[in-house]
């Protein structure tokens, strides 16, 4: 670069405002010619020059200094951009030329150990779901619940099958028996028609397995479902919302639907709670508080219900010849079985007395204890049996 002296006038003075050094000592400090004050020019800040400036003007070396200073950190500034962009530029590549799992560890990998200057990068992979079954022929297991697996498994672990031909292979190795039979041909290398995408593989299977009547089939299902007395709610409400998912209930009509096909009793018990204005989820659950409370009533009934009199096989005999003492013994007649609901004792001979359809006073059959020939009018004798007594035998 070229190098002027500050000159002033036309004689080639300097400025006047710049002390001028005696002739006789400038001799061995004359002022370097090669160096500039000018702006535009710039220059090595060398110990020689800063002296000079110095000297000529010291508040434009400061400018100058400053200026040198803003351009150094504009220029660092500008390389770390770079630097950047480049990393950015390399780690876009790097992505591109990833195409299976494979091959995306071992690039992964090699960019790791050529670029250390940088923080190290790996990229999350998502949990892996549990496979899915193999589907053979629907019979094990229904297409739809298999084809609705697959599909979640693709979907959340997409970034394990980024590609069609992986997602094909996958599928591909989740089908066995008649179904595999069906895509062979079009999984061949020959194949006329090959699956171009995972979508036309899926769409073959429905055309072979999807029953075409299905919503059809589903309705009819659900008019017939009804809710017996035996069944709890719980197992009918299972059923019944699986049933109008599948025959397309409206929402507006579940309620409606769900009351119209419970048992009488509970339809009775719940018939406030449906004219009133809850919602389909809250009148569900209405209705299993109050089927759990009736069930515990019924239970507790069949407890404590008193067995009905057996009806003898010969002539109906009056309640006050079986009263006299004179009456025929019932132990002469036939006892006929019984099967009819027998009350829990927690005395063991009692309970014994009542399997056998027996008397509790005199241990005859024919009769029960209230029609008891025998029967005193102290009620404290009934309470008093041979085992109670200590004696086990009648």
């Amino acid at each position: 670069m070229a190098r002027s002296h500050h000159e002033g006038g036309a004689s080639g003075t300097l400025d006047p405002g710049i002390e001028t050094p005696n002739t006789q000592q400038a001799e061995p400090e004359r002022r370097p010619t090669r160096f500039s004050l000018n702006p535009n020019e710039e220059e090595d800040f060398t110990l020689e020059y800063l002296q000079f400036a110095f000297r000529q003007n010291p508040e434009q070396l400061h400018d100058r200094i400053n200026q040198a200073l803003l351009r150094l950190n504009t220029a660092e500034e500008r390389v770390d951009t770079l630097e950047a962009e480049a990393l950015r530029q390399r780690q876009h590549t790097a992505e591109v030329m990833i195409e299976n799992e494979s091959l995306q560890a071992e690039l992964l990998n090699a960019l790791r150990h050529t670029r250390q200057e940088t923080p190290a990068y790996e990229r999350k992979r998502s949990t892996k779901l549990p496979d899915p079954p193999i589907f053979t022929d629907g019979k094990d297991m229904k297409y739809s619940d298999w084809l609705s697996r697959i599909r979640n498994k693709l979907r959340a672990n997409g970034d394990h099958y980024p590609t069609d031909e992986i997602q094909i292979a996958y599928v591909e190795g989740r089908i066995g028996g008649e179904a595999a039979t069906h895509i062979s041909p079009r999984l061949r290398a020959d194949a006329v028609d090959p699956y171009r995408t995972v979508q036309d593989l899926l769409d073959h299977l429905n055309s072979i397995y999807e029953d075409p009547n299905r919503l059809f089939t589903a309705k009819n299902e659900f008019k017939k479902i009804f809710m017996n007395k035996a069944q709890t709610f719980h197992d009918f409400y299972t059923r019944f919302l699986q049933l109008s998912s599948e025959a397309k209930i409206s929402a507006a009509d579940l309620k409606y639907e769900l009351n119209s096909k419970l048992s009488f009793s509970l339809q009775k018990a719940v018939i406030s709670h449906f004219n009133s204005d809850i919602s389909f989820q809250e009148f569900a659950k209405q209705c299993a508080v109050y089927d759990q409370s009736l069930k515990a009533i019924e239970e507790r009934e069949s407890r404590t219900r008193k067995p009905t009199p057996i009806a003898p096989t010969s002539p109906r005999i009056s309640t006050q010849s079986l009263a006299t003492p004179t009456a025929a013994p019932s132990s002469t007649r036939t006892a006929t079985p019984d099967t009819r609901f027998r009350p829990k004792y927690d005395n063991e001979f009692r309970q014994q007395l009542s399997r056998e359809g027996k008397c509790f006073i005199c241990h005859q059959t024919g009769h029960m204890m209230n029609m008891c020939p025998k029967r005193r009018t102290d009620l404290r004798a009934i309470e008093q049996t041979p085992h109670e007594s200590g004696n086990d035998n009648p």
